[in-house]
């Protein structure tokens, strides 16, 4: 009762929250995420109870936590809350674009009363509403100050805050063109006092969590990922720093990615590994059910620290986590990357947890020629692999599987055989062109009979040719229907590799202009095409049939 005692709760306008001031979005909170439809739907709501005079407009609940130095950190809200800004942004630099004397004196007040305080010591413009770390340099200094400079939006949370301001400005413009200012003035009134939010304010940042878990037991609206957080913050208690301290620290690792969703990839990889697969939309169910107390909490935030390091290596095969592995290994890393196969994630953090260097080597080496007949096999995307790579990696995270051997045993079965894998590479199609520089080169080391090459992602060392071009000349090409180019110009059996520029000199020529290039090249995949007098789709099946026999020793079972 005592923290419920000390908890302030009212019902004030937004723009009033705003206008307070000492607004801040802590570091460990996700950065904007509104797209336009989100926003257009809260300008279109504003608008409409605007015009209807009578009605109010709620906005849902605001959390903040009182801190000692009088700032009041943003548990729950912040996306409302920095839309709500814009808007008044927007409201600011329209009046201030009318240039006359009184409209300037309008957009300073506008904007001394809900966008910035000044210190009355050092003058200093201080922030009503500060986001997280990542957003606030671009927000201040483009946003708040009416910048038309966006070269500073580097993420693509800072493009989503242009474009919100983008969408507030026209719908500025669009609804109140007037140059006399009253209606728009009018409805800013409407956000500072008529567009209601439920304001609930503690001291106690555990508390204030376990509100937002009681007020969001759905999760409506909330990625799994901020639900979990929240789940965490609510159940640490005294140990709330260490444990916002550990999920800072995880966030910063994976933001280092630079990569859309990565946060939410490595915490349902990490928990698959833990209790087998997990979908996103039952990853907060699951951890909600696992984890129940303080302890757990505090466990759980530590292990999503630590994973995290090794997850980031997991993408990065220069990473200082590789060092200690053989260039097998990191060369593995390379191309599973370059393959950007996910399921086998939760499988390579398990063994580097539980199993020894050597059959941590062994086991990422062998993922690379397993992902390649998953993906030629067309499993690549079943649920049925994700389950089972899940399944053998939270085996190995209990200790079930102990070794490269066991595991190995337990895969065989999912794993397509020879046969299955080189009758599926008879119509072998790829389209991504540094996949199928890597997959060309591997076949044209087994045809020199020394091993899987090293893949190489420049392609101004190895081109990529297709024999039958991309756009081909019909009079040049009488053999192929536009249908018969279209199943045939990505096959394997069509493409080749050329050492340096001469791909550049090749182009959309007759196979007559291309067969002596072809023929000289030094690379043993090139040069069998000159053994084929025409270039037709028989002579593309039977090139293929041949890289297929190859293609079962490049990438051997296990």
């Amino acid at each position: 009762m005592e923290k419920i005692d000390q908890s302030q709760i009212y019902i004030s306008g937004i723009g009033k929250l705003l206008s307070e001031g000492k607004l801040t979005v802590p570091p460990y909170q996700r950065s904007y995420s509104w797209e336009e439809i989100h926003v257009s739907e809260l300008l279109a709501d504003f608008k409409s109870s605007f015009e209807s005079q009578s009605e109010d407009y709620f906005l849902g609940t605001i959390v903040v936590v009182r801190k000692d130095n009088g700032t009041r950190e943003i548990v729950d809200g912040q996306q409302r809350l920095a839309t709500s800004a814009i808007l008044i942004c927007s409201i600011r630099d329209f009046i201030q674009s009318m240039q006359d004397s009184d409209s300037l004196e309008r957009a300073r007040i506008i904007e001394s009363d809900f966008l910035f305080k000044r210190d009355k010591r050092t003058l200093e413009k201080i922030q009503n509403l500060q986001l997280n770390e990542v957003d606030d340099p671009f927000f201040s200094s483009t946003i708040l100050t009416n910048s038309t400079d966006n070269t500073l939006a580097q993420r693509s949370s800072h493009k989503r805050l242009s474009e919100a301001l983008i969408l507030a400005r026209n719908f500025t413009a669009k609804e109140f063109p007037s140059k006399d200012p009253t209606e728009l003035l009018e409805f800013l009134d409407f956000i500072e006092s008529r567009a209601k939010v439920i304001h609930i304010q503690v001291d106690d940042e555990s508390y204030a969590y376990t509100i937002f878990e009681t007020l969001n037991d759905r999760g409506l609206e909330l990625s799994e990922l901020d639900l979990v957080k929240n789940l965490l913050f609510s159940l640490s208690g005294i140990s709330i720093a260490a444990v916002r301290s550990n999920w800072n620290e995880m966030l910063v690792q994976l933001d280092s990615l630079n990569k859309e969703r990565m946060s939410l990839d490595f915490l349902r990889h990490f928990w698959s590994c833990l209790n087998g697969l997990t979908r996103k939309r039952q990853l907060y169910s699951s951890i909600r059910a696992k984890v129940r107390s303080r302890e757990e909490a505090v466990n759980l935030s530590e292990e999503l620290s630590f994973a995290s390091l090794t997850y980031v290596a997991l993408l990065n095969s220069e990473s200082d986590v590789w060092k200690s592995y053989n260039h097998d290994t990191r060369e593995a890393i390379r191309t599973l990357n370059l393959l950007n196969m996910q399921q086998n994630r939760p499988l390579i953090l398990a063994a580097l947890s539980k199993f020894a260097k050597e059959d941590v080597e062994r086991t990422i080496q062998n993922l690379v020629p397993w992902a390649i007949r998953f993906i030629v096999n067309g499993k690549l995307g079943s649920s049925a692999l994700e389950d089972n790579f899940a399944s053998n990696a939270n085996k190995v995270w209990q200790k079930e599987i102990k070794d490269y051997k066991t595991l190995f045993g337990s895969m065989k079965r999912t794993i397509p055989s020879d046969e299955d894998f080189q009758h599926s590479a008879l119509s072998w199609t790829i389209a991504r062109a540094d996949f199928a520089r890597y997959v060309l080169r591997t076949l044209e080391g087994v045809a020199k009979n020394h091993g899987e090459l090293t893949p190489n992602d420049s392609p101004n060392i190895l081109t990529l040719e297709h024999v039958l071009p991309k756009n081909p000349d019909p009079k040049d090409w009488p053999d192929f229907s536009p249908d018969e180019h279209h199943a045939f110009h990505r096959r394997l059996g069509n493409l080749c590799l050329l050492e340096g520029n001469q791909n550049s000199h090749l182009g959309n020529v007759p196979f007559e202009d291309k067969k002596a290039v072809l023929t000289a090249s030094n690379l043993a995949s090139t040069q069998m095409i000159g053994n084929y007098e025409k270039w037709t789709k028989e002579s593309i099946q039977k090139r293929q049939a041949r890289l297929a026999e190859w293609a079962v020793r490049a990438w051997p079972i296990g």
